[in-house]
């Protein structure tokens, strides 16, 4: 978070990666962690469960390294050619995260029925078990590749998959996966202005004066034969 908001800079790149590395080899040779950062046979502590003092030095050197090659490795991936493989993993990095420790899972537990595999299950207790560790990464990475293409399905939901592939449309074939257009919403016809509401015609001077329509039926009657007309509240004694 302080690299990505500008805190941290070239001078704190190196600060990091040289204390890192710093105490990792002092945690390793004088304090007794294990340099491997999981669990493996033979080894009486491990550095993964809890975490240990030495997976924050290996951290601290991990990002100072990132800080320093951030401008190097950008100038070099503006060429095509490497930027697109680049580009194509990382569109699945987070599977690759969740699963990848299932690949070496996968070809070691069939593997321990056969004994001490070299570079598999073997104990790590020499230089010769790191190089056949790095002659089994390509095997790991095929492993890994089939199970990222299986996990994929999950993660695109339910309704992606019930809708398959997209169907292309050529001449004289119906577009049947298409979306349709929207139908028309029938309107109702409009309704037809109301007529206005006659007017009480007017008797001449002498004669009453126009009622406003809001009177009682009552007192309308009244007005029309041509006499008084009677309020319609209560009458008084």
């Amino acid at each position: 978070m302080a690299w990505g908001r500008g805190r941290l800079d070239r001078r704190g790149g190196w600060l990091l990666l040289a204390g890192g590395t710093a105490l990792f080899a002092v945690l390793v040779g004088e304090c007794g962690y294990p340099a491997s950062m999981v669990g493996v046979p033979g080894a009486d502590r491990t550095n993964s469960h809890p975490p240990s003092l030495l997976v924050l030095a290996l951290a601290a050197a991990q990002c100072g390294a990132a800080i320093l090659l951030c401008g190097p490795l950008a100038r070099l991936l503006r060429r095509p050619l490497l930027w697109a493989p680049v580009a194509l993993i990382n569109l699945s990095a987070v599977t690759m995260l969740c699963w990848h420790q299932w690949a070496p899972l996968a070809l070691a537990v069939p593997a321990a029925w056969l004994g001490d595999v070299p570079g598999l299950v073997a104990a790590p207790d020499a230089l010769d078990w790191l190089l056949l560790r790095c002659a089994w990464l390509p095997l790991f990475a095929a492993v890994l590749l089939v199970l990222v293409r299986w996990a994929r399905q999950f993660e695109r939901g339910p309704d992606s998959r019930a809708a398959g592939p997209a169907r292309r449309v050529g001449p004289g074939r119906e577009a049947l996966d298409a979306p349709s257009a929207p139908e028309a919403v029938p309107t109702l016809p409009a309704r037809s202005a109301r007529p206005a509401r006659p007017t009480v015609p007017t008797h001449g001077a002498g004669g009453a004066p126009p009622l406003p329509a809001a009177l009682p039926a009552r007192a309308t009657r009244s007005a029309s034969s041509g006499r008084e007309a009677i309020p319609c509240g209560p009458r008084r004694p």
